[in-house]
């Protein structure tokens, strides 16, 4: 049986970044950035930090799953608690083995649209719920920014242009759920076109637009998605601090808040699986930043992965026991 062309490159697209998650993290253990050894060794002396790291991740994920049930309330779309964590875990799953996070919100959107709502209206949602995210993300990490400058007024000049991008970040992604409604309007009042492509795209747009317009009309639920999204990047920053405990490393909460919501960001690249060896990469140059030893920001990040890559493992556990039931 041949293989065709297509599937070629995409399988050597996909090795290649595996090879350069490989190859960064290589990088790192030559330049002695990373050390298998202490980090085992401090796997095993500190079993009590390494499980509250991995609970601190349980509560980001049960929380990143509340976020989307709330978004989806808005649409009037039920779902179970139950299932939302799994899917959310499922869609953590997928983002851990494929490069960028996008690809386990397809899964997560393809398996829930299975179960009676239209995957356009489904990916509406998700655009809404990954939009107040990411503004969340931004503005935790503007207000950790800001008390490191306020700490270390010397950082000003490397800091504040960090602070302008994010908070412009953050309007920017308000005022595009605020005109939702405008073009959710707008793509109602075209005239629809002829059956074929044109009307699939315009009826695929209005499916994603409308859930956006529709969360966007709810103040409440835009403070709650953000509160929510507050505490994920909490729990994720408190990570690094436990992290630190793991490792013995000495690491303050200002100094993660300021760095590992950047690490998040790059993991985010699809240059490699879940941004293996990018994320170490910049925790080793920022922590230096706030006077860390060189080595320090890419074993934190490294043990905040060991603990982000149980939750994947659950994730596939979950997928592996989903139902393909019809309803929610």
């Amino acid at each position: 049986m041949s293989i065709s062309p297509s599937k070629l490159r995409r399988w050597f697209t996909e090795a290649a970044k595996i090879g350069v998650g490989i190859g960064l993290l290589a990088f790192l253990w030559h330049k002695g950035l990373i050390d298998p050894v202490q980090l085992g060794n401090a796997l095993k002396d500190q079993p009590f930090w390494m499980l509250a790291a991995i609970g601190l991740h349980g509560i980001l994920f049960f929380s990143l799953a509340m976020r989307w049930k709330l978004v989806l309330s808005t649409s009037e779309i039920p779902i179970t608690k139950e299932l939302v964590t799994r899917l959310t875990l499922v869609s953590h799953f997928f983002s851990t083995c494929l490069p960028g996070n996008g690809a386990g919100d397809l899964v997560k959107g393809w398996i829930f649209s299975k179960r009676g709502t239209e995957f356009g209206v489904v990916l509406g949602n998700m655009a809404l719920d990954r939009i107040l995210g990411m503004s969340g993300l931004f503005l935790t990490w503007s207000f950790y920014l800001v008390i490191a400058i306020l700490i270390n007024p010397e950082s000003r000049g490397l800091l504040w242009p960090f602070v302008a991008i994010a908070l412009t970040l953050v309007v920017q992604q308000l005022l595009t759920v605020a005109f939702s409604r405008k073009i959710d309007r707008y793509l109602h009042s075209l005239k629809d076109p002829e059956p074929g492509i044109r009307h699939k795209i315009l009826h695929f747009l209005r499916k994603i637009v409308g859930p956006i317009a529709k969360g966007s009309t709810s103040k409440k639920t835009i403070v709650a998605a953000l509160a929510i999204s507050f505490v994920v990047q909490s729990c994720y920053i408190a990570t690094a601090w436990v992290a630190g405990k793991v490792l013995s490393i000495p690491v303050g909460l200002v100094a993660a808040g300021a760095v590992l919501p950047l690490v998040s960001l790059v993991n985010a690249i699809p240059l490699s699986p879940g941004g293996v060896g990018l994320g170490e990469s910049v925790g080793a140059a920022a922590m230096r930043e706030f006077g860390m030893a060189a080595n320090a920001g890419a074993q934190i990040v490294l043990v905040v992965r060991i603990a982000s890559v149980f939750w994947a493992l659950v994730g596939m556990l979950c997928y592996l026991t989903l139902k393909p039931k019809k309803s929610a």
